[in-house]
C-alpha cells in the first residue's frame, strides 16, 4: 500500500510519501477471561464462524511455542474456549492468529491516545494459583418490555460496565448486591459487552439487545 499526501501547492508545497509492505487485514479487538492452567476464554468483539487449533499461535514468556490442544465455540457470539497446558512459571503468554484476512488485536491506551496491537496477552501470574480455576456463576436475562438487563450471581456484583463492540463505554452502574438490573433506555439494538466486577473476581458477558 502506497500513501501520498500533497500540499495544495499554493500555501503548502511538496508531498509526503509512505509505503507499507504489510498485508491489509481487518482488526478484531479481543480480551481474555478466566485464565487457568488448562486454558482460557477468548472474547472477540466481532464474531467469526470457526476457529481451529491450527489457526492460533500461542507462545510463553520465552517466546517458545505452546501447543493449543483444543478450541470450542460458545453459544455466545465471538466467545471461544481455548485449551492449552499453561503454567505460572511460563506466564505471561501471548496469542496470535495466522489469518491473512483478520488479526486478533488488543487496544492499548497511551494517555488520551490509543492504538491497536496485534495479539493478546494471557497473564496467569495476576491471580493466585488456587483462584485460577474459580469462575463465579452469573446469569443474564434481557427484559425488553422493561428496558432492563437483569442478572443473578453467586458472588456480590460490585459494578456493571457496558460497552459497545467498538469499545465505547455505554454506562457504568454501582450495584453491591447478588441480583438486580440495569436500565438500557435509549440504547439501540445490537450486541454489547457487559463487564461485572464481583466481590470475587470478574465476569464478562455478551448480550444482544432488540427493540
Amino acid at each position: 500500500m502506497l500513501i501520498v499526501a500533497t500540499g495544495n501547492q499554493t500555501t503548502v508545497g511538496g508531498f509526503y510519501q509512505m509505503m507499507s509492505g504489510w498485508n491489509i487485514v481487518s482488526p478484531n479487538k479481543c480480551f481474555v477471561t478466566y485464565p487457568t492452567t488448562s486454558g482460557f476464554t477468548l472474547n472477540l468483539y466481532k464474531d467469526i464462524a470457526k476457529l481451529d487449533t491450527g489457526d492460533l499461535i500461542l507462545r510463553d514468556k520465552d517466546y517458545a511455542v505452546v501447543p493449543v490442544t483444543g478450541v470450542s465455540k460458545s453459544k455466545t457470539d465471538g466467545v471461544f474456549q481455548i485449551s492449552a497446558a499453561l503454567s505460572l512459571e511460563k506466564s505471561p503468554y501471548y496469542l496470535q492468529n495466522k489469518s491473512g484476512f483478520w488479526k486478533i488485536c488488543t487496544e492499548m491506551f497511551f494517555g488520551q491516545f490509543s492504538d491497536l496491537m496485534e495479539g493478546v496477552t494471557i497473564d496467569l501470574s495476576a491471580n493466585a494459583l488456587g483462584q485460577l480455576s474459580q469462575e463465579p456463576a452469573l446469569n443474564l436475562m434481557y427484559d425488553g418490555s422493561a428496558k432492563q438487563i437483569r442478572f443473578e450471581s453467586t458472588s456480590v456484583v460490585k459494578t456493571v460496565s457496558m460497552y459497545s463492540l467498538a469499545g465505547t463505554l455505554m454506562g457504568n452502574w454501582k450495584i453491591d448486591q447478588l441480583n438486580g438490573g440495569v436500565s438500557i433506555v435509549g440504547v439501540t439494538s445490537g450486541v454489547y459487552v457487559l463487564k461485572f466486577a464481583l466481590n470475587k473476581g470478574s465476569v464478562v458477558k455478551k448480550i444482544m439487545l432488540t427493540n
